[in-house]
């Protein structure tokens, strides 16, 4: 085997496994075969394959097949029949599922003769690999034997543990984690080995799903919980299954799109990327455990990930919908604690009826019939009494939307600034359509850029306070000078105490 046939990372991260042979699932193996899988995080996972041409060929290889890649077909289920089937040098089998991309044909003239081939190159979904546990790229002593994960974009400034495995010859070694669940046990550990910038896995010791394609899902419950505190969509790159002595099996999910690179002001906490959070990353790592079992508990009511992942996306938007985005954000979180709230009503607080069910109901009625008496000398049209009986007066009892967005806020004893409920104002402008950046000036896109960095960050104060979070986080709408963030404390939240003739009972 030559040096080149030998999997590899490169310089830039991509993992290579030179192929060995190559089959389609309805055809026979396609004799003298060559070529490569590929896979790196910007470009998920890649295959070239070169089929020469001979007699028994009945006709060229395609890339093709119904695939959730076809265009226009809406969304699909991976299929479970691979596309492409064959064997990696230095390893075992691979399977390629999902495939697309298109088929050329190469005619080489040389002294011995001419021959030509078909050069297939795609993408595909799904990479499945069988490796040896030796291998260049296999990683194998990083964790421990145990499902793992792989992601990217996750390195806090100071781990507070470490996992040290003891080998042959006395040999060890030792690898920086931190824990997320203590039983079963679930821990993040540190993968700077993998060729990915800020990689880490997630070594789950519990059950192991039967379908490699599935993450457990306290697992993937992990991986949201880990997009939160690095403010971006963190995606599973690959996922490990020990289930042989002498190899495993290895899925690369192979995104057609990569991820955006992380830079660190993204962050609702000073944990990761920065130099100036160094000093505070270990003690907030120390409380990451108990804010995951609470981050798993409030998810019923408070969907953290689907609350923020608008703002996660508008990082890669243009300046103009980035406020947008963050609106979207806060709305989600007012409906959640809106409905959080009819589900307890106990929790939701007093406050003084300014319309009475008895008080609303004759108010409608005498409004009501104004507006109608007044259809024929005004000339309105039965379209316009109609939205101004039904959308305009039957709804006077309903609080005002801007009430509704702040109530969450002070639910959690969160006292908001000028500046903070100035643009809680933006939600209705940003959200029927209307432009709040009146022009292209730079001064123009920071003052946008400002507002929905102010937005965020309330957003970002609420939900740690629903994982009963207190200490230093990041503050984006007010930043330090020359700096594009400021770390301000988040205090503890004030529990009210109920009154003197309760406790007294109690």
């Amino acid at each position: 085997m030559s040096e080149q046939e030998i999997p590899v990372i490169t310089e830039d991260g991509t993992h290579v496994f030179p192929i060995t042979s190559l089959a389609a699932p309805v055809d026979d193996s396609y004799a003298g075969a060559s070529g490569e899988i590929r896979w790196n995080p910007r470009d998920g996972l890649t295959f070239t394959f070169r089929v020469p041409s001979s007699p028994g060929l009945a006709g060229a290889p395609t890339v093709g097949g119904a695939t959730p890649w076809k265009q226009g077909a809406g969304f699909h289920e991976v299929p479970r029949e691979p596309a492409w089937t064959g064997t990696v040098a230095g390893g075992k089998s691979f399977r390629l599922f999902a495939t697309k991309g298109e088929s050329r044909r190469e005619l080489h003239i040389g002294t011995g003769g001419t021959s030509n081939a078909t050069v297939l190159i795609g993408q595909a979904v799904y990479g499945e690999l069988v490796l040896p546990n030796d291998g260049p790229v296999s990683f194998f002593r990083a964790t421990p034997r145990k499902p793992r994960y792989f992601i990217s974009g996750f390195q806090p400034c100071s781990w507070p543990d470490f996992y040290e495995e003891r080998f042959n010859e006395g040999k060890s070694r030792s690898v920086r984690c931190l824990t997320l669940q203590a039983a079963p046990l679930l821990r993040v550990m540190l993968g700077e080995e993998c060729g990915v910038p800020d990689g880490a896995w997630l070594v789950d010791e519990g059950e192991v799903p039967p379908d490699i394609r599935t993450p457990p899902k306290t697992c993937d419950e992990a991986r949201r919980f880990i997009s939160f505190l690095v403010g971006r969509t963190v995606p599973f790159l690959w996922t490990d299954r020990f289930t042989e002595e002498h190899h495993f099996t290895r899925l690369y999910f192979g995104s057609p799109h990569g991820f955006s690179a992380v830079l660190g002001n993204e962050q609702p906490l000073p944990l990761c990327h920065l130099c100036d959070v160094i000093k505070y990353s270990r003690d907030i790592c120390v409380k990451l455990l108990a804010m995951f079992e609470k981050f798993r508990t409030v998810a019923k009511d408070y969907d953290i990930d689907f609350i923020s992942s608008p703002i996660w996306s508008a990082f890669d938007t243009y300046a103009d919908d980035k406020l947008t985005f963050a609106c979207v954000s806060l709305e989600r979180l007012a409906t959640a604690h809106e409905e959080f709230l009819k589900r307890n009503p106990s929790l939701a607080p007093k406050t003084e009826e300014f319309l009475t069910p008895k008080h609303a109901k004759a108010i409608k009625r005498v409004l009501g019939a104004v507006v109608k008496a007044l259809a024929d000398p005004l000339k309105l049209s039965p379209e316009a009494v109609r939205i101004l009986v039904e959308k305009k007066i039957n709804n006077i009892h309903t609080p005002p939307n801007a009430d509704k967005l702040e109530d969450v806020f002070t639910f959690l004893g969160l006292e908001l600034s000028a500046d903070e409920k100035s643009t809680i104002e933006f939600r209705n402008r940003t959200l029927h359509g209307r432009r709040t950046m009146k022009e292209s000036s730079l001064a123009a896109v920071s003052e946008e850029t400002r507002w929905f960095d102010v937005l965020r960050t309330l957003i970002n104060k609420a939900l740690l306070r629903l994982l009963d979070y207190d200490g230093p986080y990041m503050d984006c709408g007010a930043p330090a000078p020359l700096k594009g963030f400021s770390i301000k404390v988040l205090e503890k939240r004030l529990v009210a105490q109920p009154p003197a003739a309760e406790q007294d009972k109690s």
